[in-house]
């Protein structure tokens, strides 16, 4: 079985602004707690597939293709900083992006559509989903970053190119991402 998850990738100069926000944010991590991405990890993640089976990869493979025969680049924003659950109850603090014309989220749905006739199974999003950058996750339950928002961010843009189903492995050191299958928009 392979954890899997499908995403955005960054462009290099998007990385680099991210990289460079988190490095801003972590002045203020005082007490340590707090768990940050590696720049190689960054990644806008689009659907969280869980452990599938060499058999369920070629069909999602299949299916991701089949969903993004029609579509074009696209672009998309950085936009602002903020966290999951929520300001308040900070778990994962995460650069929100923001894609004019709702392209992403027509596509989106469009692959969990393909996904789900081909009878391939994940978890579903609870809460509705938001395209975002995760930058760090919070493991002291309530602590938070009063200055969060306060903190700027130079909301740029680029071009989505491509989908990429990468694989996951989680080590001591952090999860390990690995490209399994790139389509090309």
């Amino acid at each position: 079985m392979t954890r899997t998850f499908i995403a955005l990738p960054l462009p290099l100069d998007i990385g680099e602004t991210v990289v460079a926000f988190q490095s801003n944010l972590m002045r203020y991590n005082a007490h340590g707690g707090i768990v940050w991405v590696a720049p190689d990890a960054l990644h806008v993640t689009v659907q969280f597939l869980g452990s599938q089976s060499d058999e369920a990869l070629t069909v999602i493979k299949n299916s991701i293709e089949t969903a993004c025969t029609e579509h074009t680049p696209f672009p998309l924003q950085l936009n602002h900083p903020d966290a999951f659950p929520s300001l308040d109850r900070q778990r994962i603090i995460i650069v929100k992006c923001h894609n004019e014309g709702k392209v992403l989220f027509r596509l989106r749905e469009k692959m969990l559509g393909a996904l789900k006739h081909n009878h391939v199974t994940f978890e579903e999003e609870r809460n509705v989903w938001v395209p975002h950058i995760t930058i760090a996750r919070n493991r002291v339950p309530g602590y938070f970053f009063r200055r969060l928002t306060e903190l700027t961010l130079e909301q740029r843009m680029w071009d989505v190119h491509e989908i990429v189903l990468y694989k996951s492995e989680l080590t001591p050191q952090g999860p390990h991402y690995s490209v399994l299958h790139t389509v090309s928009l």
